[in-house]
């Protein structure tokens, strides 16, 4: 296995120390985008959360949340029940900017298009988005 290309000092100052799960799935729609939750906004869409929203971890095996209000001097974010969640910090992270580059796409701040997880030959692993002009 490859060393890391960053080593964690990095990565924690690009996160700016963030350690919070801003995003969720809707559980209506697996495949549509995640949900963002704006900071400060917690409080007013938990019972929507516990609802319609699960956690953006395919195959979590307890994808229940709620919300946690922490604004303003923490940032808002999605939990799991107590004990639950636990997944790899890497992975979350991940997945999380996945999300935070197809949002900022479909805001209209590039003019470009993104579809998820596509296959090339004669790569063995999918490139985590594709790139498509528009």
């Amino acid at each position: 296995m490859a060393a890391p290309l960053h080593d964690a000092e990095v990565l924690a100052a690009w996160q700016g120390g963030e350690t919070r799960l801003p995003y969720a799935r809707h559980k209506a729609e697996p495949d549509a985008p995640l949900f963002y939750l704006e900071d400060g906004t917690a409080r007013e869409v938990r019972v929507y959360t516990k609802e319609h929203l699960q956690c953006p971890v395919p195959g979590c095996p307890d994808s229940w949340l709620t919300t946690v209000a922490r604004h303003p001097r923490k940032r808002d974010g999605f939990t799991h029940r107590k004990g639950a969640g636990g997944h790899a910090p890497e992975s979350v992270h991940h997945l999380q900017g996945k999300a935070l580059v197809e949002r900022w796409v479909r805001q209209g701040q590039c003019s470009m298009a993104l579809t998820g997880q596509v296959y090339q030959r004669p790569q063995t692993r999918p490139g985590d988005l594709e790139r498509l002009h528009l």
